[in-house]
């Protein structure tokens, strides 16, 4: 049973790091290069499909610093995805919907509901569920790679 606390540990980790990353490189990067909130709900739409490549890499550097045994890290991925993923898209949204308000980009309390609601509209249930899938194979992935990477003999 341990290992499945690991695991969940281990997806919110990976979760939370990677939707922090690729939100603070859209929120902050859309507010510094694009004029309207518009066009930086776009780019921050744009840029949430990084979450599909960056959640696997960083769930298998995450493996490769963890100390299960191999025949676990398939299973280990398989709870660990879910709350990844859940967690990188809120942890994405976070600095996408603040980083304009911090910035003076147009964001006010009045109209931070409507920002929400056009970032939410910008990404749109196609790319989350993209991005779902690409992850959660890429997550198998990389836990058939360290794996194999674990059972090669050492030198």
């Amino acid at each position: 049973m341990r290992w499945l606390w690991t695991a969940l540990r281990s997806g919110a980790r990976v979760g939370v790091l990677t939707g922090a990353i690729v939100g603070l490189i859209a929120g902050v990067g859309g507010s510094l290069f694009t004029g309207s909130l518009l066009a930086l709900a776009t780019l921050a739409a744009t840029v949430f499909l990084f979450l599909a490549v960056l959640l696997p890499l960083m769930f298998y550097v995450s493996l490769l610093n963890n100390p299960t045994p191999n025949q676990q890290s398939q299973a280990l991925a398989a709870v660990a995805w879910l709350p990844a993923y859940l967690l990188s898209v809120v942890c994405f949204m976070m600095p996408v919907v603040m980083a304009p308000f911090i910035l003076g980009k147009g964001v006010t309390f009045d109209n931070s509901a409507v920002w929400y609601s056009q970032v939410f509209d910008a990404l749109g249930i196609g790319r989350l569920v993209l991005v779902a899938i690409v992850s959660a194979l890429g997550f198998i992935v990389a836990a058939a790679g360290a794996q194999r990477r674990d059972s090669r003999p050492s030198p």
